[in-house]
């Protein structure tokens, strides 16, 4: 079974977006305990491709996945790189990803 992991911007006008596509081979086991559940994080969902397919946001989603298309990740990295510059310009604390000082 292929599963689907489906972010949600917190930004406006960036819409859902596949963040990854992974296998499950236990399908009668605990959806919460995959990698696709690890990779998720509170923004997400997991999904499968009949749920994807039920709802227009999900299909637009996967035909994007489907052709390659990071158009909406893309943009809402770039919002995300944005806000981190102005919150190290303003001397606010920000992450600071591992491995770097």
């Amino acid at each position: 079974m292929r599963l689907y992991v489906l972010c949600y911007s917190d930004y406006v006008g960036i819409g859902p977006h596949i963040v990854a596509e992974v296998a499950h081979d236990a399908p009668d086991r605990n959806l919460h305990t995959t990698l696709a559940d690890s990779l998720a994080g509170e923004r997400a969902l997991i999904m499968t491709r009949a749920e994807l397919m039920a709802d227009p946001a999900g299909r637009a989603a996967l035909a994007a996945w489907e052709r390659r298309d990071d158009t909406e990740f893309d943009a809402e990295s770039g919002l995300m790189q944005n806000d981190e510059s102005a919150a190290a310009s303003s001397g606010r604390l920000r992450l600071v990803p591992k491995g770097r000082g």
